[in-house]
């Protein structure tokens, strides 16, 4: 694993793996990049994946938030990165919030790097608008940011040097809740919805999410919680070809609302279902996965 500084001297950490064409792929809330690797080992012989790991998670947990908007500064660091590798063209994945920070990317950047880009289950609207209703969470939408409101209020009346360990244990067994039911929301299959649910046990969330940088999550959660993500208009204005992959199961992201990204886009979306999967779908269904993210690369 290699890693690269970004504009505001922050050492991300990368995978470089394969040779061909360049696909890029960014991860979701929660998720290390290590996640990737079982999932493009079937295309490295014909593709080159850089594997980005993310501000504040997996290897790359202990780097910092340095600007108020979260989504901003990881499409930021996405330009940073293709700099720093001289990659003048490559396809773009996203998935979940690394959809939301390829979104971004593309509308503060343009896609003169991107060919081709692949949405993983997100749709271009998180927050609930007056002509948009499927945002994030869906129906429990109002009644999950009142509660993650309650959360975030909590924790800022906590010194800015507080541990994990130090937070007030009840406090530290609302955090842990919170992130179990987030992972139990973006399984459909039984057994990941059973796994996620231990993550409300304090020693197994620190195997899947490590504690020392705990404010990185948080400062995610207030994002979007603040900036009512809307990428409809830098959506309508790409030009690339766009593919969709779309849990048809998703209680993250409705899939209504994620099939209307053809509708916001001037250009076609081709649109992969995965049925019987909810917003997890790369790992509920790990081997269409692979074949289906082959298929993108094979035609952007």
């Amino acid at each position: 694993m290699a890693s690269f500084q970004t504009r505001d001297g922050s050492a991300l950490h990368y995978y470089d793996i394969g040779t061909g064409p360049v696909c890029v792929m960014l991860h979701g809330f929660g998720m290390a990049s290590d996640l990737w690797l079982p999932l493009v080992a079937p295309l490295l012989k014909n593709n080159r994946f850089i594997l980005l790991s993310q501000r504040g998670f997996g290897r790359s947990h202990g780097q910092s938030f340095t600007q108020d908007c979260a989504i901003s500064q990881l499409a930021d660091d996405l330009e940073d990165l293709l700099q720093h590798l001289d990659i003048t063209r490559c396809r773009l994945a996203g998935y979940s919030m690394g959809a939301c920070a390829s979104m971004q990317y593309l509308a503060s950047y343009g896609e003169s790097r991107v060919q081709g880009y692949l949405q993983i289950d997100q749709a271009v609207c998180v927050a609930p608008k007056h002509d948009w209703e499927w945002p994030l969470f869906g129906e429990q939408n109002q009644a999950r940011m009142a509660d993650f409101s309650i959360l975030l209020d909590q924790v800022d009346t906590l010194p800015l040097d507080t541990t994990f360990a130090g937070m007030p244990k009840q406090l530290r067994s609302e955090v842990c809740n919170a992130f179990a039911d987030f992972f139990e929301i973006a399984g459909h299959k039984l057994w990941l919805r059973k796994a996620s649910r231990l993550v409300k046990l304090e020693i197994v969330a620190k195997l899947f999410l490590p504690t020392h940088n705990w404010r990185a999550y948080m400062h995610c959660m207030k994002a979007y919680h603040q900036h009512n993500y809307d990428f409809r208009s830098g959506v309508a204005g790409l030009s690339l070809p766009l593919w969709s992959f779309v849990g048809t199961e998703s209680r993250m992201y409705p899939p209504e609302g994620q099939l209307r990204m053809g509708s916001v886009a001037k250009v076609p979306v081709n649109v992969v279902r995965f049925n019987g999967c909810g917003h997890a779908l790369p790992f509920e269904a790990p081997r269409r996965f692979s074949q289906k993210l082959g298929e993108f690369l094979a035609a952007a």
